[in-house]
C-alpha cells in the first residue's frame, strides 16, 4: 500500500510540473521574444479620431520613441498611475511656468496639442489646458499632494479631463510630475 502512494504521489508531482508551462500564444513567456510595437506615427487631431467610435477614444500610453518625435525638451508628463507610462506631455521652458506643445496618442496616432492657457505660474500649481481641432486636455493637480522625487522633481496627484467635441468628457485620477531639470 505504501508503494501505491508514494508512486501516486510521484506521479501527481510529475505531471503537475508540466502545468507551469503555458504555450498558449500570448503568454507571458512570449513578451521576451517578442519585438516591441513600432511607435506610432504623428497625425492631426482629426485624423486620429476621424475613423474611430468617439465615444471609445481614450488617452493611450507613450513611450519614449513616440513623445521624442513632438517633445524635444524638458516636460511635464501624466500618468494614470505612479509607475506607468504617460498619456499627455507637455514641453515646459526653462522657468516651468509657461507650457509649450505637447502630446498625447490618441486612436494609434501622435496628437500634436498646443497650449491655451497662459503662463505665469508654476505647471504644478493651476490648471493647464492643452487642445487640438475639437480635443482638449484639462490637468488640475492637487494642491495637498506633494512628492519629491529628487533632483528638483516633484510628483502631485492630479485629474485629467479630457474631451471631443460632440462627445461626453471622461476623467481620469492620476500623477502629474514635472522635473526642474528633466529633459
Amino acid at each position: 500500500m505504501t508503494r501505491t502512494v508514494f508512486a501516486s504521489v510521484v506521479f501527481a508531482l510529475l505531471v503537475m510540473g508540466g502545468c507551469a508551462e503555458n504555450t498558449a500564444p500570448g503568454n507571458d513567456r512570449a513578451a521576451e521574444y517578442a519585438s516591441p510595437p513600432a511607435a506610432a506615427d504623428v497625425a492631426s487631431a482629426s485624423e486620429a479620431v476621424n475613423q474611430a467610435n468617439l465615444a471609445s477614444v481614450y488617452p493611450e500610453t507613450m513611450t519614449t520613441q513616440e513623445i521624442g518625435k513632438v517633445v524635444r525638451g524638458r516636460s511635464c508628463q501624466f500618468t494614470y498611475t505612479g509607475v506607468g507610462d504617460p498619456v499627455l506631455v507637455i514641453e515646459v521652458d526653462k522657468s516651468g511656468a509657461d507650457p509649450g506643445g505637447g502630446v498625447m496618442k490618441l486612436n494609434g496616432k501622435l496628437v500634436e496639442l498646443r497650449a491655451a492657457t497662459g503662463g505665469g505660474q508654476d505647471l504644478l500649481v493651476g490648471t493647464t489646458i492643452m487642445e487640438a481641432d475639437g480635443i482638449r486636455s484639462i490637468v488640475r493637480p492637487n494642491q495637498e499632494r506633494v512628492e519629491s522625487e529628487g533632483k528638483g522633481t516633484q510628483r502631485r496627484e492630479a485629474s485629467l479631463r479630457f474631451e471631443i467635441d460632440g462627445v461626453e468628457e471622461i476623467g481620469f485620477w492620476g500623477f502629474y510630475t514635472c522635473g526642474r531639470g528633466s529633459a
